[in-house]
């Protein structure tokens, strides 16, 4: 959507000699200019709508909490009252465009970084400046800009850490509370860092009495929509030593996790547990119809060794090898 104002930001632009968009042109027009008119009318409403929409789909597919606020009334309504507005004051909509670039930011620092920016006071300041005559060197107020934003940055981390240290000091106060198993902890995930915790728990339904089991519980993800505390699986040990049976979600839709699929979880040394998915069904072997002196001549192959992707510990530290050795 921000690259459609853009675009039709640069054509107001284009526009600004004009003094009507609509009713100075049409007053002089042929027939065959109207009928143009209307064509041109109609390739250019299809093209936008057909921009919006696609940003709409994907927004939908990719965050559907939000999508699932979005009006596309309202947002047709917004674009009506553009549309319809008094056509010849070329700087209203100049004004429109760069209201809309300000309300970026301001949405954004006051639902992520839950910090209150008030745009009374961002407009009271648009206007103490652009009213003056002269604005002298103007990388003054980028300095001062970029300088704000690096303190919010640093802000939110602060935060962010505050919290991950937070959700930790919970977890080990739990898991030092009674004896444990060797597989509980904190842990990374090698695929894209994520830190997941392993405590002692079952997944709703089962039985009250179903023996030992414990929860994959999310603590820290890379992808925004996934919230601290969402289950990821479960999993129970295996009559094997460091073996246990797991499920493990493999699908999301940018908020909730899907798709339970069967792994093994092998604890390899103190400090890493890898994760093998389990493939069940029937599978059909059409080598298997060869006469027996062909088979040979047919190998599966993998390039990629088994038991790679997993997790790497966190905490409890010192079980085993130091997964980065100190050097003195």
């Amino acid at each position: 959507m921000k690259k459609i104002i853009l675009a039709f930001g640069a054509v107001a632009m284009m526009a600004a000699g004009f003094s009507s968009c609509n009713n100075g042109a049409s007053s002089n027009a042929t027939a065959e200019d109207k009928a143009f008119g209307d064509s041109v009318a109609t390739a250019l409403g299809e093209f936008a709508g057909a921009q919006s929409n696609s940003s709409y789909l994907r927004m939908k597919e990719m965050q559907p909490e939000a999508a699932a606020k979005f009006d596309k009334a309202a947002f047709i309504k917004g674009v009506q009252a553009v549309l319809n507005a008094d056509t010849a004051d070329m700087a209203y909509f100049q004004g429109l465009q760069m209201g809309l670039q300000l309300a970026n930011p301001i949405i954004g620092i006051n639902n992520d970084a839950k910090v209150p920016v008030n745009k009374d006071k961002v407009l009271e300041a648009f206007k103490a400046v652009y009213d003056k005559d002269s604005i002298g060197d103007i990388s003054v107020y980028y300095s001062q800009y970029q300088a704000l934003m690096t303190q919010l940055q640093a802000r939110v981390k602060e935060r962010e850490d505050a919290a991950k240290a937070e959700d930790d000091a919970a977890v080990r106060e739990m898991l030092t509370a009674h004896p444990s198993d060797a597989v509980e902890g904190i842990w990374s995930a090698t695929a894209d860092g994520a830190r997941i915790a392993i405590i002692p728990g079952m997944p709703p339904g089962s039985p009250k009495h179903s023996g030992n089991g414990y929860l994959l519980v999310i603590l820290d993800s890379p992808r925004a929509g996934i919230v601290p505390g969402t289950v990821m699986g479960w999993c129970s040990p295996s009559a094997r030593k460091g073996y246990y049976d797991s499920r493990i979600f493999t699908r999301c839709d940018g908020v909730d996790l899907s798709s339970p699929r069967r792994f093994t979880l092998h604890l390899t040394d103190d400090a890493r547990l890898s994760m093998t998915e389990v493939h069940e069904g029937l599978e059909f072997v059409p080598w298997r119809i060869l006469p027996y002196m062909f088979r040979s001549l047919l190998r599966e192959r993998h390039d990629r060794a088994r038991e790679l992707d997993g997790l790497l510990r966190i905490w409890p530290a010192g079980l085993g090898e130091p997964l980065k050795p100190r050097y003195l």
